[in-house]
């Protein structure tokens, strides 16, 4: 099945500043049209991958567009199941656009994580839970979207998920609590190893898939 996503006949249009709030991306994203809005926040994340748009600037912009993320996530989702007044259910255009949405946002948060992986201090440290956790969020909300298609998760795409909580665990936070991130209380939020685990879980269902890449955690399963 191709993963090209039919044009959506609406424009869309320009997109957030690193310093635009989380209030004004609804006058910006056309969220009545979920395969639009699908488009117009995957073409703002090709804008962040732009070089001058790495670092701290990429962040507070990938933060502002997540939240719109998983509520367009959610309705391309509802959409594929159930359809609507002109929609027949389990039309492949919405899970098709559901994948490429967590898939877009997971390789944008890998991007930013080899960078903030060279930095140091508290910032960086802090900065890292966030994208950490955001990443492994995406990919499992891929990898659900993949068990419905019968698909699994490359081995490549699980070895940057060990990479990176090897990485957390080698520098001792993959148990920090998740800091805040904007006006959201991150009370009560799982960290980088509850998500990981969770992670684990949903690939066990996945045929197999984790069978031959467990031992870079660290540990010799032959003995």
């Amino acid at each position: 099945m191709s993963l090209d996503v039919p044009t959506v006949p609406h424009p869309v249009a320009a997109g957030p500043t690193p310093a635009t709030t989380v209030d004004a991306v609804p006058a910006l994203l056309p969220e009545a049209e979920p395969l639009a809005a699908q488009a117009w926040l995957c073409r703002e994340l090709s804008r962040l991958a732009a070089p001058a748009q790495t670092g701290h600037a990429a962040l507070r912009a990938m933060l502002v567009l997540d939240p719109h993320a998983h509520r367009v996530g959610k309705r391309l989702r509802t959409a594929y199941a159930e359809g609507g007044t002109d929609l027949r259910p389990f039309d492949p255009r919405f899970l098709i656009s559901a994948r490429l949405l967590s898939r877009s946002f997971a390789q944008a948060y890998e991007r930013l994580l080899a960078h903030l992986q060279v930095l140091g201090g508290e910032t960086a440290r802090a900065n890292l839970v966030i994208v950490t956790v955001q990443l492994f969020r995406h990919r499992q909300a891929e990898l659900l979207l993949r068990l419905l298609r019968y698909k699994r998760h490359s081995a490549e795409q699980w070895r940057q998920l060990y990479a990176a909580y090897s990485f957390a665990q080698a520098h001792g936070f993959e148990n920090d609590p998740l800091p805040p991130i904007g006006d959201r209380d991150a009370h009560g939020e799982r960290s980088i190893h509850h998500h990981f685990v969770e992670l684990l879980l949903m690939g066990a269902m996945d045929t197999g898939a984790l069978c031959h890449i467990c031992t870079p955690m660290g540990s010799d399963r032959s003995s």
